[in-house]
């Protein structure tokens, strides 16, 4: 995948026996980055080679998406035109959300890139054994 504006579009990860799926966010910027205002102060690493954070609007955010209420109340559906929830990108946080197919629809918003930063995670399923 090109990492210059990577994101994901509208899935609910359900393949095959994926129970949960979940994303640790390790995001980095180089040490000399210049200084902003920020929500979120960009943090040194122990041995002052980068910086530690990530902006919000550098983008990346786990967008949640609920499904479409219907008059009908079935379980699953189609996703809503609008996002219920956003997750910010913050240097060690661990998400974890449940794969309900048809029901757990979510995306990455598009990534800002520049200025050497890095938008690193490590993210993964946790599959029922059969």
């Amino acid at each position: 995948m090109d990492p210059q504006g990577s994101h994901l579009l509208l899935h609910d990860d359900s393949i095959s026996t994926r129970v949960v799926s979940y994303i640790l966010y390790l995001p980095n910027s180089p040490a000399d980055l210049p200084s902003k205002a920020s929500e979120q102060p960009l943090i040194p690493s122990t041995d002052g080679s980068f910086l530690k954070g990530w902006e919000p609007s550098w983008g990346g955010a786990l967008e949640l998406y609920p499904i479409e209420a219907e008059s009908t109340n079935k379980e699953v559906g189609p996703p809503a035109a609008k996002r219920s929830a956003k997750v910010d990108v913050k240097w060690g946080n661990l998400v974890f959300f449940e794969v309900q197919p048809g029901r757990s629809y979510h995306s990455v918003e598009e990534v800002v890139v520049g200025d050497g930063r890095q938008r690193l995670g490590v993210s993964g399923w946790y599959v029922s054994p059969r």
